[in-house]
């Protein structure tokens, strides 16, 4: 078993039989498209759970996000065993677990790590793979909400990607790397990640001046998630999975 009942069905799905046809095949199809083919085989075939688990959080993606997308994934299960004896049961546990993988993508696409072939590629896999689309006009209660979802989202992404290049002001790089940060990563965060990381800057200076200026301020930022958290954890959340994309808090500590 890796991860569950639902992850291990996907991954022997979609790394060992090309003919397989399963929603749990599609979903992990998708997540390779968000975090690397390579990447998630790797960790499938070296049985590394770990590693798969920080894969699906590198971007930022939150421990309750995740244990929320294993949830689902075990309500999905269940729901299977339920069509065996009541074919006509619908649900809308798919359309939750594929918002997760909007969720998931979005994180990616809020770092500008994402291309136009990135989010071409996820469309096709998330939108119109013609197995899941008829297994949810079969079974789930909205079979076109997932339509609806990304492209709100699509169309939120790139408005505020096109805010980051055009509007964003950034401060000094000597000020950056006061606080251990490279000036060309804050460059790549989204406007509103720079704008309240620039206010918890100048906000600090404002308190301890002298102190920064005799010696480099200890605590750091830290820009995404990862290995190495330090004193400041800046944190980025997507309000729910139909909303904007938005900052949720900087926790400073």
């Amino acid at each position: 078993m890796f991860i569950n009942e639902f992850i291990t069905i996907g991954l022997n799905d979609y790394f060992n039989d090309l003919k397989a046809v399963s929603f749990e095949k599609h979903v992990i199809e998708c997540i390779c498209d968000i975090y690397g083919k390579e990447e998630i085989k790797k960790v499938f075939l070296t049985k590394d759970q770990n590693a798969f688990i920080d894969i699906i959080k590198s971007f930022g993606y939150p421990d309750n996000y995740f244990t929320r997308f294993l949830s689902y994934t075990i309500e999905y299960e269940k729901f299977k065993e339920t069509l065996k004896t009541n074919p006509e049961a619908k649900t809308n546990i798919l359309s939750r677990i594929e918002a997760e993988l909007i969720t998931m993508f979005s994180y990616k696409w809020m770092l500008d790590k994402v291309t136009d072939a990135d989010i071409e590629r996820f469309e096709k896999d998330l939108l119109n793979n013609f197995e899941v689309i008829r297994m949810k006009f079969n079974h789930s209660v909205d079979p076109n909400i997932i339509k609806t979802i990304w492209s709100k989202q699509k169309h939120d992404l790139q408005n505020s990607i096109s805010l980051n290049k055009a509007e964003t002001s950034f401060l000094e790089t000597a000020v950056y790397k006061k606080f251990d940060l490279n000036k060309e990563d804050v460059q790549k965060m989204d406007y509103r990640m720079v704008e309240q990381l620039n206010k918890s800057i100048t906000d600090k200076l404002k308190e301890a001046p002298e102190e920064i200026v005799k010696k480099p301020f200890r605590q750091k930022f830290v820009l995404s998630s990862g290995n190495g958290f330090v004193d400041i954890l800046m944190m980025v959340s997507i309000i729910g999975t139909i909303a904007s994309i938005g900052i949720i808090a900087f926790l400073l500590k």
